[in-house]
């Protein structure tokens, strides 16, 4: 096994690497596979990304959509979401945090934008369970929490 080159990683940290290898081969185990498999966990985890999944249902969902909205979901994402959670492993977000999120958009008042983001948060959650990349969808939960836009039923009869 390789460990890595020598000024990057010193003896002392080499030595550690081989004890622990060892121990995985006394338990049955193949150190080499071991570290395949965390290395794909780490490439998992950020493929998994909130960010990172938003954009690739963004891409899937786009030729539905007309230009404007397409760029204006994108852009309610990276201004409210993605500064938040964007990083995040999207099955480690919590119904919480997405609550922290979508409660600072509905202090400043925006409410369509807020429902238009809220939407699509659960949709890119949807997206990540059809895809096996996450188990639960945390905005399902918060339907009731958010205070909705004041729908104006026929306004131009109402200006009269």
């Amino acid at each position: 096994m390789v460990f890595g080159p020598y000024p990057a990683i010193s003896l002392a940290e080499a030595r550690g690497k081989r004890e622990e290898a060892k121990k995985i081969l006394a338990a049955g185990g193949d150190p080499g596979l071991a570290k395949q498999e965390a290395k794909q966990a780490k490439i998992l985890a950020i493929n998994n990304s909130f960010e990172s999944l938003a954009q690739e249902w963004h891409e899937h969902k786009r030729p539905n959509w007309s230009q404007g909205y397409a760029v204006d979901i994108l852009e309610y994402l990276r201004k409210d979401v993605f500064p938040a959670l964007g990083k995040r492993p999207i099955a480690e977000i919590k119904v919480a945090e997405m609550l922290a999120v979508l409660r600072k958009m509905e202090q400043h008042g925006v409410l369509d934008k807020l429902r238009k983001t809220r939407q699509a948060c659960r949709q890119i959650f949807t997206y990540a369970i059809i895809t096996g990349r996450a188990e639960h969808n945390p905005v399902t939960d918060l339907a009731g929490a958010l205070k909705a836009p004041k729908q104006k039923h026929f306004p131009h009869l109402l200006s009269h």
